[in-house]
Order: structure tokens, then C-alpha cells, then sequence
């Protein structure tokens, strides 16, 4: 969702950065400018439940500045692989008074063993395609990875001629 052009402002960086005036609203042009997100990017965030709903003035949405320093949290989370739902859950802690920095912690500890187990996975994989770069297929030898039957197929002159 994240445009080529400027990157997603820091969620430290302050409104001044950015050249908001304390107190104005802006239009979803100039919120998704200013974080380098599409348009269509925030109004998903916004129908997912991560940014409240703007007013809006002549029917046009009219975000407070504070939204940037919002979605950079949202894009911090991303980042951190977390899901929809999970920065969902973040957001609305955050919006009904709790740390964003005890919600994120929370978030954290759950994620991990899901991180730690796609690792494990990736590295299985890994290991699994290293091995089979050194696969006699063809010789003498018995494949370490595939059963006679199976390597019989992967090594079957017919189907390399295919």
C-alpha cells in the first residue's frame, strides 16, 4: 500500500516537521503526501478500524495533523509483520487510554513465537534446497532427500526431455 515517493514519516517526528499548523485539518491528498501512503491506503485503514473516522467538511474527509503521527505507528507495525487485526487491537488500546508502548509490548510477546516458528520454517527450507544442490541425481547413488521411487521421476530422462 505504500506509494514510491517519500517515506512514511517517523512516528517521533513532530507536526512542525511536517509542516502541519497545530489545530488544522488535513484533506486525505495532503495526509497521504505527507506519509507516502495511497489515498486508498488510508481509507482502508480507516474501514479496518486502525484510524477513526474523520469529520468531514462539504463531504470531504478533514484528518487532524495528529493522524500522521498515527500512521506511522500503523506502518511501524507493519513493518513488524503484525496483522490487520493485531494493529487493529493495538490502535484501539491506544485510543481507550492504555501505553502504546505496554499495547506494542504485548503485541510483541505474542508475535514472537510466530516469527521464531516462520524462521525455523525458512531455515527447513533452506536446508532442504542446499541439499538437494548436492543431489547425485542420476549416478548410483542413493538420493538422501527421495525415496528410489520418487527420484526415479525427478530424474527420468523422459521427463527432462519434456
Amino acid at each position: 500500500m505504500k506509494r514510491s515517493g517519500p517515506s512514511t514519516p517517523s512516528p517521533r517526528a513532530d507536526d512542525a516537521d511536517r509542516g502541519a499548523v497545530p489545530g488544522s485539518t488535513l484533506a486525505i491528498g495532503d495526509v497521504a503526501r505527507r506519509s507516502g501512503l495511497a489515498p486508498s491506503a488510508i481509507r482502508y485503514y480507516e474501514a479496518a478500524g486502525l484510524l477513526d473516522a474523520p469529520p468531514r467538511v462539504g463531504g470531504k474527509r478533514r484528518y487532524p495533523a495528529g493522524v500522521l503521527d498515527q500512521l506511522g505507528v500503523v506502518e511501524a507495525a507493519r513493518q513488524a509483520g503484525f496483522r490487520i487485526a493485531e494493529i487493529r487491537e493495538l490502535m484501539a488500546g491506544v485510543r481507550a487510554g492504555a501505553r502504546a508502548s505496554e499495547q506494542w509490548k504485548t503485541l510483541a510477546r505474542r508475535k514472537l513465537p510466530e516469527v521464531e516458528a516462520a524462521l525455523r520454517q525458512t531455515q527447513a527450507v533452506r536446508d532442504l534446497l542446499v541439499a538437494s544442490l548436492d543431489c547425485a541425481c542420476g549416478a548410483d547413488q542413493e538420493c538422501v532427500l527421495f525415496s528410489p521411487a520418487q527420484a526415479a521421476v525427478l530424474c527420468a530422462d523422459s521427463l527432462s526431455s519434456s
